[in-house]
């Protein structure tokens, strides 16, 4: 509290001694450590700079990440994206230092702020924040056009506060003139938004935050998890020092920090900000990762894809909508710096002379042999974090049944390959693998930007142009759809009488529902180019970027809102992004189970609405191969059939940009023909009428391709050897 490198006051015993020592072991060691946010977007700090790089690392937040992660921004749809309350999302992330694996003390801890205040933030004039990446002023009511979190208020009072001195900072020698934003990570008291940086660097705070606590990961729940819970400010108020009346201190960082020096300066002290919530969810890694790898975890089940570090949260009931971002912190330390409730602390009484850790010290090994060691004590404990764009939480709507639950299935990822968007990711559905119950609810729902690094063509397919008067140049946009296929390792859509017998998408009476078939592929497109206009060589960059190129998927606006869908049919299916899969380049794929009863596949916990899929349990329970869970004989064979077995392929659309020529399947031939229908140029598709391929007819063409190679080899072979050994007469 007051002490630093003297004697420790009896204040230790006020209830602020558990807040300012727990923390310490929270923090992070690692110099190149990051964490990223993947769903919902995290934003790392950038906006809607075009860059690799972020241009600001003060603009919102101090996420001590690296500079080319994190999501471009939405606009112009910031604040679309929203989520139901009880609705289940599922929050990923990737972190580089590991955790669960042994090798560090770590904590993942998540956090939402909701306030009708905040805000992405945007651009605004070419000479006044063009890119929306200009950190906020400091003052009240800044221009709206300034990205914010915490607010002025907030940011004020800790500037204005006492840090707290009881905190281990080994050697770091501190100003004393920059309030509790001077920490041993933010030496030099860096404004970063309006956060308060004592507050970033610690968990759990002892003064009153605006964030609420959703979950704690850690590696020592009997060591940690009581006590998490027992402060979080969902359950308990928080002190702070107030001004009732008398005289005010005059000093910058001169309001005290604990109960007992406000009270000695006629100040008032004030227990307030409990969220009357419950006790945030404090549960051990499930899966571990690996040290110095931005990476998947596990171990992973057999026949499931491995998958990003994760958390299922449960959206909190609101009465009215509410603006929220969510805010990940990675805390990790090593076992050199030990000591955790119900143990001790570490604490000042290892600064200064007393220190134990110091910077790039050199040490004897064996008492003889002289080494040197890499230790950064600003770093040794850390805290890295990452925050999402702003989204809302709405009430739940009336459904039927109401005991319903709603699963929320997004898309992840960037424009670009996998080394371009690193340490982001390629597109993704998230979740990748999702099991629910019949008649659950599912809110197809996605954001991406239109503010990536231009990629392409090879990188990233279709547009729209950005910008509109220079449709040559590569694209920026995001765009994702969803397509049926008929099996996880398939690329090319169901065709309409498959899609008759086999989809998932059903109505009441079982039909297959084409509105929500047509919506999810072709995002509600209209005034669409028709085929023939798509296959004219013509002007071919400009038709792969134009915005009435509906069978890339170039929809005006990053967002897309497919709503709720009743999953009414039982089986397993298969889906993908047409416009994102280029087989050896990138996949972007999802599978969805549709199951009796959800719970039976974790009789531990019989009332989750968040149960892991035990596929082996599926397999065995199905008796069937994974591909095939739950489908039908009839339908299995129908699927089968060669007759369906490979698409109509009506043209070859490789003009339309680079590679090999593809199926021009892409988009469900209904779909397109009913495009096309509206500009009256749909006689050239006849959906009722597929040219349907055999197998039988596509062996015989690949045994007549092989015979023909071969020959053709043999001639070629002949040719060779005989000018290179007989020379012609003269």
């Amino acid at each position: 509290i007051n002490a630093e490198y003297g004697d420790f006051p009896l204040l230790m015993k006020t209830p602020l001694r558990l807040g300012f020592l727990s923390v310490l072991f929270l923090l992070i060691y690692l110099c190149s450590c990051d964490v990223y946010l993947h769903n919902p977007p995290g934003s790392n700090d950038r906006n809607c700079e075009k860059d690799a790089n972020r241009k600001n690392a003060q603009r919102l937040f101090d996420s001590e990440n690296n500079a080319a992660g994190g999501y471009a921004c939405p606009y112009p749809a910031n604040n679309q994206l929203y989520f139901y309350s009880g609705s289940e999302l599922r929050v990923e992330w990737t972190m580089q230092h590991g955790c669960g694996n042994g090798r560090t003390k770590c904590d993942i801890v998540l956090q939402y702020m909701c306030s009708e205040s905040i805000r992405d933030g945007y651009p605004n004039t070419p000479d006044n924040n063009p890119d929306g990446t200009d950190r906020i002023p400091e003052q009240e009511n800044a221009p709206q056009h300034y990205g914010m979190h915490e607010d002025f208020a907030y940011y004020t009072s800790c500037k204005q506060r006492q840090r707290n001195k009881g905190i281990w900072i080994a050697d770091r020698q501190l100003p004393k003139d920059r309030g509790a934003t001077i920490t041993r990570q933010n030496n030099n008291g860096d404004r970063h938004g309006f956060e308060c940086p004592e507050e970033r660097d610690h968990y759990p705070y002892w003064h009153p935050t605006p964030w609420r606590d959703i979950a704690i990961l850690t590696d020592d729940i009997n060591g940690r998890c009581k006590y998490y819970q027992d402060e979080s400010q969902n359950v308990k108020n928080k002190g702070v020092c107030k001004y009732i009346s008398g005289p005010q201190p005059k000093q910058l960082n001169d309001w005290p920090n604990n109960q007992a020096d406000c009270v000695a300066k006629n100040l008032t002290w004030v227990l307030e900000g409990a969220w009357n919530l419950a006790a945030p969810d404090c549960i051990n890694h499930a899966q571990a990762s690996r040290e110095n790898n931005l990476g998947n975890v596990g171990p992973t089940l057999i026949g499931r894809s491995p998958t990003s570090s994760f958390y299922k949260w449960k959206i909190p009931t609101v009465e009215s909508e509410q603006k929220c971002v969510i805010r990940l912190r990675y805390n990790i330390t090593p076992g050199d710096v030990n000591g955790h409730p119900p143990g001790d602390f570490i604490d000042w009484r290892q600064n200064g002379k007393n220190r134990t850790i110091t910077q790039d010290p050199f040490i004897y090994y064996n008492d003889k042999l002289l080494l040197s060691l890499k230790i950064n004590t600003n770093q040794f404990g850390r805290t890295f974090q990452d925050r999402s764009y702003v989204f809302r939480i709405v009430p739940r709507p009336k459904l039927q049944p109401s005991t319903a639950n709603i699963y929320n299935l997004n898309v992840r990822g960037k424009r670009g390959n996998i080394v371009q968007v690193y340490p982001a990711v390629e597109y993704d559905f998230v979740p990748n693998n999702l099991v629910v119950q019949n008649l659950d609810y599912l809110h197809f729902q996605w954001i991406g930007s239109d503010y990536n690094p231009r990629r392409g063509p090879n990188d990233a397919e279709g547009g729209p142009a950005d910008p509109i008067n220079n449709i040559n140049e590569n694209s920026r946009a995001d765009r994702s759809n969803i397509v049926e296929i008929a099996a996880g390792a398939n690329l090319i859509p169901l065709n309409y009488d498959q899609l008759s017998n086999m989809t998932m998408f059903v109505d009441e009476k079982g039909n297959p529902d084409w509105a929500t078939i047509q919506k999810l592929s072709f995002l509600n497109q209209q005034n669409c180019m028709s085929l023939q206009e798509l296959q004219d060589n013509n002007k071919k960059r400009e038709k792969e970027r134009a915005s009435d190129n509906c069978a890339k998927i170039n929809t005006a606006s990053p967002y897309f809102d497919g709503g709720l869908v009743q999953m009414r049919k039982m089986g397993v299916f298969y889906y993908m992004s047409s416009r994102n899969n280029n087989f050896s380049n990138r996949d972007q794929k999802g599978t969805l189970a549709v199951v009796p009863d959800v719970s039976k596949f974790d009789p531990n916990v019989p009332d989750s609405q968040s149960v892991p899929v035990d596929w082996n349990a599926l397999l065995k329970t199905s008796g069937k191969d994974l591909d095939n869970l739950f489908v039908s004989d009839n339908e299995l064979a129908f699927s089968t059939n060669a007759l369906f077995a490979v698409p109509t392929q009506y043209k070859d659309n490789d003009y339309l940009g680079r590679g090999v020529g593809k199926w021009d399947a892409t988009v469900n031939e209904w779909i397109l023909a009913t495009a096309a229908d509206e500009r009256g140029q749909a006689d050239f598709l006849n959906p009722d009428k597929p040219e349907l391929v055999s197998m039988q007819a596509v062996g015989a063409i690949a045994v007549f391709s092989a015979i023909a190679g071969i020959a053709a080899g043999f001639v070629a072979g002949w040719t060779y050897l005989k000018k290179s050994h007989y020379p012609t007469e003269i």
